[in-house]
Order: C-alpha cells, then sequence, then structure tokens
C-alpha cells in the first residue's frame, strides 16, 4: 500500500468470522471455544491504543458473572444481534422463584418497540442533517479543488491569458 494510505479495520466484521451464525446469542459457544483460537480482540491491538480497561474487566466481569449465575437466572425479550441498540435489557429472576415472567418480557418488548421508533426518528432527523449539511459544505469538492487522487496538494494552477481560470 502506498504510504498515507489509511485502512480501517472492521471489528465487528472480524469478530463474526469462523462462527457458524455469528449473529446468535449462543454464550455456549465459549464452553469449546477459547479466545485465544477466535477471532476475539475485545479491547483492540494493544500496539494501537488498547482500552485502558483491558487488565482488570474480564477478571471484574468473571466474578460478577459468577456470582449472578449463582443466585439468578437471565430471561430478556432484546433480539440479540451485534450491535444491541436498546442496551439489553435482561430480567435477573431468583433462581428459586416459581414466578412466570411473561408479563414483564411482553411490557420489556413493548418498551423496547416504543424505544426503536423514537430511535428511528431521531436517527432520519439527524442523518438527513448530517447529509444537507454535509451537501452544503461541499467538502469533498473542496478537498479535491486542492488536492490529487491521492491527497498530494496541487501545484499552483497556471493562469490563462487574458484573466485567469474558470
Amino acid at each position: 500500500m502506498p504510504a498515507g494510505t489509511v485502512l480501517c479495520f472492521s471489528y465487528p466484521d472480524f469478530h463474526s468470522a469462523g462462527f457458524p451464525d455469528p449473529h446468535s446469542f449462543e454464550p455456549d459457544r465459549w464452553e469449546t471455544l477459547s479466545a485465544r483460537e477466535a477471532n476475539h480482540i475485545p479491547f483492540g491491538v494493544t500496539a494501537n491504543r488498547a482500552c485502558p480497561a483491558k487488565g482488570i474487566a474480564p477478571l471484574t466481569m468473571r466474578v460478577v458473572l459468577r456470582e449472578f449465575l449463582k443466585h439468578l437466572r437471565l430471561a430478556s425479550s432484546a433480539t440479540h444481534v451485534r450491535s444491541i441498540p436498546n442496551r439489553g435489557p435482561c430480567l435477573l429472576i431468583p433462581l428459586e422463584s416459581r414466578e412466570r415472567s411473561g408479563g414483564r418480557l411482553a411490557a420489556q418488548w413493548a418498551l423496547d418497540r416504543a424505544e426503536d421508533v423514537s430511535r428511528s426518528v431521531t436517527q432520519l432527523f439527524l442523518g438527513t442533517y448530517m447529509v444537507w449539511d454535509a451537501r452544503r459544505q461541499r467538502l469533498t469538492e473542496n478537498y479535491f479543488a486542492t488536492h490529487d487522487t491521492q491527497g498530494r496538494p496541487l501545484a499552483a494552477l497556471p493562469t490563462q491569458a487574458g484573466g485567469g481560470h474558470e
């Protein structure tokens, strides 16, 4: 690649590669697969700018999860996809409880759908504004008026006889 090339790495695509159904919520897959064997870089590349929590977060989460699962079971109405815009709400139900969680899950599902609508309207508004503003500023047009397609500044344009260039 030529010097100055910007390379963008897609962590979601990398994390999804190598699993039969990467977008399904299957925590059991980690019983037979280690993070070292998987396409898994949860805290970024250390040489680049690793997350400051890299050392303590995994240990803390293991302890917290172990304690939760000793006493609670989890139930959720969330659709499990890579990006969970609804924050992945989950009911924590005591193991000894015989209570049915269907009513609460239905309410959770309805609230999630209402939030989906408001989020969609907000994204439509902000996305429309972003496109309008980009067109107004003509950023690409202005950049390529002074740079070639490789990003190098153009030499000063020679003036045409009779009064400049158009």
